[in-house]
């Protein structure tokens, strides 16, 4: 039996997803903004009615594959959507985040919200200085560490905010899974190093619809995480 890939989407982001596989279905439902936020919006509110949307059109669909004898088994989400949790526990569904970064950049904001955040912010900006991170095999200095760290940078208040709340949302759990952009040999010792307080398993490379055959113009052509340089290759797999 072949198995379905359900993604739930907003009317607006259905209308940029053009080249996908068969067996991915896309369904959209309405976040009470169709036409896409507009200058002067409410974010508050326009974050509500999303919650609000994506709970009931994930419980429905769950409810209605049920019904219909095509039970869902589990439930990936991304970053800022922690409320998809507790859908799932609602649902009796395992859960999993989908994390597009690498897992030493997990660990980085891991550690920032686990005893770490003074001493980063005390050393973002300082060139020389450098801080060691437990299971990590390197050292970093400020400038190595995610710009959102850097509270001069513009956005990093929110984005911090965005980032605090799912952690927040991850210590309530009993070691949550976490779907990472890497792979066991490339960063073995950043996937082990909280090992019982998540479970991170590598999934990656994740690359751009660009490289599948599709030419999404969303996609850029290098997401600055090539390990080669980029060539064409004949396959017959």
């Amino acid at each position: 039996m072949g198995i379905t890939r359900l993604i739930v989407i907003t009317f607006p982001a259905q209308v940029q997803t053009q080249f996908h596989p068969e067996w991915i279905v896309f369904v959209p439902f309405s976040d009470g903004y169709d036409d896409g936020v507009k200058p002067g919006d409410s974010t508050d509110n326009y974050q509500l009615e999303f919650r609000r949307g994506g709970s009931q059109a994930i419980s429905d669909l769950v409810d209605s594959g049920a019904k219909e004898g095509r039970p869902f088994t589990f439930i990936v989400y991304s970053l800022g959507l922690n409320w998809v949790v507790e859908v799932a526990n609602e649902l009796n569904l395992p859960s999993a985040l989908l994390w597009v970064e690498p897992a030493t950049v997990f660990l980085l904001y891991y550690y920032y919200f686990h005893g770490y955040e003074d001493i980063i912010k005390n050393s973002i900006s300082n060139t020389s200085c450098s801080i060691e991170f437990p299971g990590l095999p390197s050292e970093f200095a400020g400038p190595d560490l995610p710009s959102f760290m850097d509270a001069t940078k513009p956005h990093s208040t929110k984005a911090i905010e965005i980032f605090k709340e799912q952690f927040e949302t991850h210590d309530k759990e009993s070691n949550p899974k976490v779907l990472v952009n890497t792979f066991d040999a490339l960063e073995p010792e950043a996937l082990r190093a909280i090992g019982g307080k998540f479970d991170l398993i590598g999934i990656g490379p994740l690359i751009p619809s660009s490289f599948l055959g599709g030419k999404d113009p969303s996609d850029e052509i290098s997401f600055g995480g090539d390990l080669f340089k980029v060539r064409k290759i004949a396959s017959n797999g």
